[in-house]
This record gives structure tokens, sequence and C-alpha cells, in this order.
């Protein structure tokens, strides 16, 4: 029977490799593992085929295969350090996917961290092949980091690009107001959203439109 997690301890896996996402990986889960007061645990698998191909070449090939590898670890930690992040190293090598499953199971880990720079596998979920098998077989929750984008794949519905001025309301109010006064009145998807505010006790309510011309405040609590 595997031991229970201290409510106190939360852990985050971050899964890094030589892409530009690394970056965008380490950031996201360093800020999550703050914002819970945990530990940070960051995990680089270097191929052992890789390795092998380089010792093939010459001994100094394969020792900077391996020191590139030590030096990719120790970026990222020192970079979530500057965050103010409590955070270790793992360097593993053999197969990425049940190598980074037996790190997360062994940390106990409440979250997993990983990066795809393919956002064109949406339509499937499939955000590259490790990505996917880690999604699907990780013992914890699992994050995917992907650059924003917009339109990437004709064979997904199409998704426009945001209205600037809806862009310009939602930062110039700080997300009290959504759409711009355009969109606000012909919106082409319609809107509900809950809210709580104080106050108003056990019931919710919800916000039909979020423009000040056409909010309605609506309660759902049953009559006594």
């Amino acid at each position: 029977m595997n031991s229970p997690v201290s409510p106190s301890r939360y852990v985050v896996v971050a899964a890094i490799d030589a892409s530009s996402i690394a970056d965008d990986v380490l950031d996201r889960a360093s800020g999550l593992t703050r914002a819970q007061g945990g530990e940070l645990h960051v995990a680089h698998v270097l191929d052992p085929s890789e390795v092998a191909k380089a010792a093939q070449e010459t001994p100094s090939r394969e020792q900077a295969v391996r020191q590139a590898a030590h030096d990719r670890i120790d970026r990222q930690i020192k970079r979530a350090r500057e965050q103010g992040t409590t955070v270790q190293g793992h360097l593993l090598t053999g197969e990425a996917m049940p190598q980074l499953l037996q790190l997360t199971a062994g940390l106990q880990a409440d979250l997993l961290v990983v990066g795809t720079h393919d956002p064109s596998r949406v339509k499937r979920l499939l955000l590259g092949s490790t990505a996917e098998s880690l999604v699907r077989k990780s013992p914890c929750p699992t994050l995917v980091v992907r650059p924003k984008r917009i339109g990437v794949d004709p064979e997904v519905i199409e998704i426009l690009p945001p209205c600037p001025d809806c862009v310009a309301m939602q930062q110039a109010t700080h997300g009290k107001y959504l759409w711009c006064d355009r969109h606000a009145q012909h919106h082409p998807q319609a809107h509900t959203y809950y809210e709580y505010p104080d106050g108003f006790g056990g019931g919710a309510t919800f916000f039909k439109g979020d423009h000040p011309g056409s909010a309605q405040v609506l309660d759902d609590r049953q009559p006594e």
C-alpha cells in the first residue's frame, strides 16, 4: 500500500527537453509550485542511443553530450531558484516516458508539467508521443504547456484571432467586462458566467451577458 502524501508537501515535476518550450514549462511549473508552497523537481531524460552514437564518434563527443544534458538541468534549476522556488534536478537515462512516470510515482508527485511544441496535434489530443503517453498514464494530473497560437490546423474547427477591442476592454477593466461594444451586442456565442458575490449566502448567482448594457443578474436559489 502506498503511504499517503503529507498534506504539507506539494510536489511538482517539470519534464524538460532541449526544445524552445522548456523555459515555458519551467516557468509554469515554478509558479504553480510557489503558489502551493511546494517543491519542484526538474527532470530531463538523456536518450542512451544519443550517447551511444556520440561514443562511436569520439570519447570527447560522448562527454559533450552528457555535459550538455547536465548544463540543461543546471540552467533550469538556476532559473527556478532565481524565481524563489525550492527545486531539485534529476538527470535520467533511458526511454523518456517510463523514466518520467517512475520518477513521478516515486516522488508521489501532485502535478506533472510537460511541454509540446507541435500545437497542430491538438485535433487528436496528441501532444507528441511522449507527452501523449504521460497524459494517459501519469499517476497524477498532467499539465501540458504549448505555445499560444490560434488557427494552426485547417482540420480543426476554425478559431478566429481575438478581437483587439475586446482584448483592450478586458485589459482596461481587469476582466470585469469581456467584450467590446460591438461584440457585447452581437457575440456569435452565447455565454453564461457564474459568480459568487459576497453576502449572497449559499446560493449561486449567474450573470447572463457581460456588458453593462446587457447584463442580467439572476438568483438560482430555490424558494423556501
